[in-house]
């Protein structure tokens, strides 16, 4: 490998010969100092959780952090609304400005179906139509902050997206929706759109997606069951077996440690490599059964009625924050820059954001 031959110092811009080439073990050396400090600053600020910004009187369905209005975005539980609710915040947790996404006749209702699926530049918001109608999803726009409501392929009534990821490898969202039949059980658009029915293995409504970001996308099914999908190409997707009969309803994929982890929110858990061969896993640390999942580089936390946790194996959690008295679950997301989970206390939601600062 090539090495340096000098020091710059960043602050005066001053160079320092070294005396001679360093080595490659010396080089390596000093890159596992540098992932130790990389990796100590993202295990302490996974467990900086600050006090819960409260949402009064409204309770949140889904959220997520967009990169491209460095804003936490969350969307309302609505019933038959016309006019939807969809709150910013800033990445610390407060409360920024409120934006509205105008639903077709009949309104969106979002307690059951409704998700916030952000790209590097572009957001899409979804929810079931209360009438029959395409219009189940709307794009933010970056620069001016408003939401326009878009068409998917199913028109039928009370049908939205159940779940959905931006899949970087593909360049395309891909949403899972609960509709009938096996065709639109998936839809996919590279820009939120213009979208694409999908084929898939059953007629079973996905429950959760996710995406490794090097071209697998894994997809939990509602309902009790032993099967999941999974597809390399984002369009195409084959069945997989999981490790038990279950309600699987949360996954995630974890970089730092090369691992799939999903579970089904009461009894089960289950890992994987490569999403197709999956295994059971015991959960450790005597913690409450994870009913969310998310991931940030190197970690896996997990979001249940009693807090939330961390790992560094998938399996094995330990506490960062207790709740007392516990809370309805509604979300949880992460990305290597941040964190936030969502829940309620059943009148107000809770809103709990954790920066993950990384050199």
């Amino acid at each position: 490998m090539t090495t340096p031959r000098f020091f710059t110092d960043p602050l005066s811009g001053a160079t320092y010969p070294f005396k001679g080439r360093l080595t490659s073990t010396q080089m390596n050396q000093i890159l596992v100092g540098l992932r130790g400090i990389d990796y100590a600053l993202e295990w302490n600020q996974a467990y900086q959780w600050p006090v819960a910004t409260t949402i009064t009187s409204l309770l949140g369905k889904s959220v997520a952090f967009s990169r491209a209005t460095m804003e936490a975005l969350v969307l309302m539980q609505h019933t038959g609304a016309t006019t939807v609710n969809v709150r910013s915040y800033t990445p610390a947790g407060a409360f920024y400005a409120a934006k509205t996404i105008t639903a077709p006749a009949g309104g969106w209702t979002t307690t059951t179906y409704g998700v916030v699926v952000p790209s590097p530049t572009i957001t899409v918001v979804g929810g079931a139509t209360v009438n029959a109608s395409a219009q189940k999803v709307a794009t933010l726009d970056a620069t001016t902050g408003a939401f326009t409501t878009r068409s998917m392929n199913n028109a039928e009534a009370a049908v939205g997206p159940a779940c959905g990821v931006w899949d970087p490898y593909h360049s395309l969202f891909i949403l899972g929706i609960n509709g009938t039949g096996t065709t639109g059980k998936i839809e996919t658009s590279p820009t939120g759109v213009t979208w694409t029915p999908r084929t898939s293995p059953s007629a079973t409504t996905p429950s959760a997606i996710a995406t490794d970001s090097a071209g697998t996308v894994v997809v939990l099914l509602a309902g009790s069951g032993n099967k999941a999908w999974r597809s390399t190409t984002g369009t195409a997707f084959d069945e997989v077996t999981m490790p038990a009969t279950a309600t699987w309803s949360s996954l995630t994929y974890s970089a730092g440690l090369g691992l799939w982890v999903a579970t089904d929110a009461s009894a089960n858990l289950a890992t994987s490599l490569d999403g197709q061969s999956w295994a059971a896993a015991t959960l450790g640390g005597g913690i409450t059964h994870p009913q969310k999942l998310a991931s940030t580089k190197n970690l896996v936390i997990s979001l249940s009625a009693a807090g939330l946790t961390v790992s560094t194996d998938g399996s094995t959690f330990r506490r960062a924050v207790y709740e007392s008295p516990t809370v309805t679950v509604n979300d949880l997301w992460a990305n290597d820059e941040i964190a936030l989970a969502l829940t309620n206390d059943t009148t107000d939601g809770k809103l709990r954001a954790s920066p993950l600062f990384r050199i």
